[in-house]
């Protein structure tokens, strides 16, 4: 049987922290938030394309007569 032997890597500090920071910068470009900075804003666009429609719905509600 052939023994195995360790291999030691040695890491400097320096290259250690370079990697860990690219790793992290990479995670962080597929993880970016929404581009808009105010998520109420964001909401109010949503709802005024969706205003129409809920206009819309709600006259037809209050055109039906009950039998």
């Amino acid at each position: 049987m052939e023994e195995q032997t360790e291999k030691r890597v040695h890491i400097r500090w320096a290259e250690a922290w370079r990697e860990e920071t690219e790793r992290e910068r990479a995670r962080q470009a597929c993880c970016k938030p929404i581009p808009s900075s105010n998520p109420l804003k964001l909401c109010a666009v949503k709802f005024s394309r969706e205003l129409p429609r809920l206009k819309a719905t709600a006259l037809r509600f209050l055109s039906v007569k009950p039998h």
